[in-house]
């Protein structure tokens, strides 16, 4: 420990310039957090100014590695009493003390700032700077463990990205890009930890090989492994497999909440539905039971397996295209279940399987992945004027030359679901988000978390009010329908 510590003043007296710059850095990017609720047009500045931290961040990782070079075999440091362990460790402890730290305590000021309580957010605080760790100080230290000096680790950089992007150029023409190819959505947490410990796990080792044996080229492979996997794992997880992981460990859910089972009514075929690729759209009435008050559940995707007569069967898989729209037709992209009550589950089949089943009555087993969201909170605010709403968040709506705009955001965190309701509802529509719930931690700098970036719309008159409602997700879990002998044809739209 003691060697350790004297690396750790080496190096804090040689960088201290640097250090003081990120340092600043941070401070003015507070600043704009700080802005940010009474002025949403610093947005924009956040973007760049995130940009900044993050390269003065990568710089200091990387010179901080450098001040005792790994690569080649005239390093003056090998004839010292070092271990590798205590170099491994004062580089470890200058990230925290010199990166980790300034960025904390500048979060906490601008959370301060902003009437809020750093020790309420200490869990969040704390997880962006495991965030940061991961996503930005491991990867950096990692490339420049393996370099001589920045020249090189430029370049190295350089030749990531384009492998990287023939990578997905080659992934690209071998899957059919979709969204049902990426693990994205609510599976989008399961995913983002998968891919932190892949890089964990080939820089670390990468690193631990070269700081205790400085075996430079197989720690080279194996950091190269460590940042290039990982950003090609959400290509080909599959999102069946990570939303049981997430159901899995998710608190678990009583059987009898959301029940599903067949519906009395049958569809009018007067509706313009259109296919997904090359699918025929079957709406099929169901009746869903069970939703706990003041709560409600959405429909992620539908898994549906159809049975004919002689046994052959066919499969939809997880598509995004499935799901159990509030009304049919579904113009709307709410999916949202608050109550009791009849609904649609509108399914995809494919057109070569429909074409030849169309009046034969055919067994359809829909496995539905559910999210389960808390109670709404809701807030109502006029056009023009600046509004705190849930959980420590603001919006800001206005309205200049016609078009409307909002901008929302909550510190830290997002909820799983937010609902812009223009008022009156009678005359004017609402516009949904589904964030799904929290990610893996964050590396952003900002503490604030956007929800609604200000995109415009033109309306016909000036809107009397905003209502902004928010949902917390609580937990994911499937349930099965069977939809024993029916017909095709009668649930295909015209």
């Amino acid at each position: 420990m003691r060697n350790a510590l004297l690396i750790l003043r080496k190096d804090a007296r040689h960088l201290w310039p640097r250090t003081l710059v990120f340092a600043g850095l941070v401070a003015g990017y507070a600043g704009l957090d700080i802005a940010l609720p009474r002025n949403p047009m610093e947005a924009g500045a956040g973007m760049l100014g995130g940009a900044l931290v993050w390269l003065a961040a990568a710089f200091v990782v990387v010179s901080v590695v450098h001040q005792d070079r790994l690569t080649g075999d005239r390093q003056f440091w090998v004839t010292r009493p070092y271990s590798w362990s205590s170099l491994l460790l004062a580089k470890f402890l200058f990230v925290l003390l010199f990166l980790n730290l300034p960025m904390l305590l500048a979060q906490s000021a601008a959370l301060a700032a902003n009437g809020l309580s750093p020790l309420r957010y200490a869990p969040q605080l704390l997880l962006r700077q495991l965030g940061f760790v991961v996503s930005v100080a491991v990867p950096c230290a990692a490339l420049a463990a393996v370099t001589a000096d920045m020249v090189q680790v430029v370049l190295a950089a350089l030749a990531g990205f384009a492998a990287l992007y023939a990578a997905l150029l080659e992934l690209s023409r071998l899957l059919p890009f979709s969204n049902d190819v990426f693990a994205w959505g609510c599976a989008q947490p399961f995913s983002d930890t998968c891919q932190a410990l892949l890089m964990l796990l080939f820089a670390g080792i990468g690193m631990g090989l070269q700081y205790s044996r400085r075996a430079t080229w197989p720690a080279r492979c194996l950091v190269a492994c460590g940042l290039l996997v990982p950003w090609l794992f959400p290509f080909v997880a599959p999102w069946g497999a990570a939303f049981a992981l997430l159901a899995r460990s998710s608190p678990a859910v009583d059987p009898a909440l959301v029940r599903l089972s067949p519906g009395p009514a049958r569809i009018s075929n007067n509706y313009g539905y259109w296919g997904v690729g090359g699918a025929i759209p079957v709406l099929f009435p169901i009746q869903v039971t069970g939703i706990p008050a003041g709560m409600a559940v959405i429909s992620e995707r539908i898994q549906v397996t159809a049975e004919a007569p002689g046994g052959e069967r066919w499969n939809s898989d997880w598509s995004s295209a499935n799901q159990i729209p509030r009304d049919a037709p579904a113009w709307s992209p709410d999916h949202l279940i608050s109550s009791d009550g009849p609904y649609w589950i509108e399914v995809h089949i494919a057109k070569s399987f429909a074409d030849r089943f169309l009046e034969v009555p055919v067994h359809l087993r829909a496995t539905v992945a559910f999210t389960l969201l808390g109670r709404a909170t809701t807030t109502v605010m006029p056009v023009g004027r600046l509004t705190s709403v849930a959980d420590g968040g603001f919006c800001h709506p206005t309205k200049r030359n016609g078009l409307f705009s909002l901008f929302c955001a909550t510190p830290l965190q997002r909820p799983a679901m937010t609902r812009v309701r223009l008022l009156p509802e009678s005359q004017y529509p609402e516009y949904q988000s589904l964030g799904g719930v929290q990610s893996f931690p964050s590396s952003r700098f900002s503490i604030w978390e956007v929800l609604s970036g200000g995109a415009q719309y033109r309306l016909p008159a000036t809107p009397s009010a905003v209502s902004f409602e928010s949902r917390p997700g609580v937990t994911h879990f499937e349930r099965v329908l069977d939809l024993p002998g029916v017909r095709l044809g009668e649930g295909i739209p015209q």
